[in-house]
């Protein structure tokens, strides 16, 4: 990604924004969606198919889009992952579902765009006071030198910040460990110990590079999180050659998209994308011709859940 795109998308993030939320029960879990706002992917965006064709996909011009973070409560955690554009749109958001920032205990970030961190820190600390921040290495140590805002992320969640490598489970739990070891734990090379089985309280980073250099998608047992494998839903699960323009290197992009199709369509995992349209969940489909496409969750209204308006925060 230039610099100039960069300065764009941090100045975005200092915006604020009415989005919305939805709160619904999945398989045993609750799941809140975060929405920034309601967004459009223009056609002249995205890359790797004929403008014709993509115009003819999109009449209009545009794609339907969102920018959306999302909290899982499982029996033992509480995550958080992504914090949307901004701070501000991000609490009013809590509130509104009736969250606290005491309530995360774990925050696990795809990637480091501003669209996906704009809400770690307020007033220059820590907005999760109790969470532990969980990022890729390679992604980690790419921005730090890109973009120099990156540092006051680590200064604020310096003792809780875990730079996993791919494969690891996580959260990660380093309890025995003393403040030294966990100080240098940032800069080691060997995995954490796995567990046998992946259960409700259990993700595992998967490396989907292409979009930055250490893009992430999350993998539980029931969940997949998508992060920027698709910016237009319209386009992009019929055609996954097709790139956005945010995408740093398109033919690892390409690669990771359709490796990760494949696996949700496979394991039939809910998948949740940071800019689906919202409430941006739902199923990968592939047809016996290797086609893939979308099908949005459909939830049931028992299935939704009320919460009050949180005015603590």
């Amino acid at each position: 990604m230039n610099m100039r795109l960069c300065s764009i998308l941090l100045c975005v993030a200092s915006l604020s924004f009415a989005g919305q939320t939805k709160t619904f029960k999945y398989d045993g879990l609750e799941i809140t969606v975060l929405q920034d706002k309601p967004t459009s992917m223009p056609n002249k965006i995205f890359h790797g198919a004929p403008v014709e064709e993509i115009n003819e996909a999109v009449p209009k011009g545009t794609s339907p889009a969102s920018i959306n973070a999302f909290v899982v409560k499982t029996p033992q955690h509480t995550f958080l992952i992504d914090t949307g554009m901004n701070t501000d749109t991000l609490l009013q958001n809590f509130r509104n579902a009736g969250l606290k920032p005491e309530d995360i205990d774990v925050v696990l970030i795809t990637h480091m765009h501003a669209d996906h961190i704009g809400g770690l820190l307020r007033d220059g600390k820590a907005t999760f006071p109790k969470a532990t921040l969980h990022i890729a290495k390679e992604e980690f140590f790419y921005w730090r030198q890109a973009n120099p805002n990156i540092k006051q992320i680590a200064n604020a969640y310096l003792k809780r910040t875990e730079l996993f490598i791919y494969g690891e489970d996580l959260p990660i739990v380093r309890a025995a460990q003393s403040e030294t070891e966990k100080n240098v734990g940032l800069f080691r090379n060997t995995k954490a110990a796995k567990i046998a089985q992946q259960t409700d309280d259990i993700f595992q980073g998967r490396d989907a590079s292409g979009h930055t250099p250490g893009h992430t998608v999350f993998e539980s047992n029931k969940l997949i999180f998508f992060g920027d494998l698709v910016h237009s839903a319209a386009l992009q699960f019929a055609d996954p050659n097709i790139c956005a323009q945010f995408d740093m290197e398109m033919p690892k992009a390409v690669q990771s998209r359709r490796k990760f199709y494949d696996v949700a369509a496979e394991t039939k995992k809910l998948i949740l994308g940071a800019h689906l349209p919202f409430p941006g969940v739902g199923y990968v489909l592939k047809d016996e011709g290797g086609h893939y496409s979308f099908k949005p969750l459909e939830i049931k209204p028992e299935d939704i859940i009320e919460k009050q308006n949180n005015n603590d925060n």
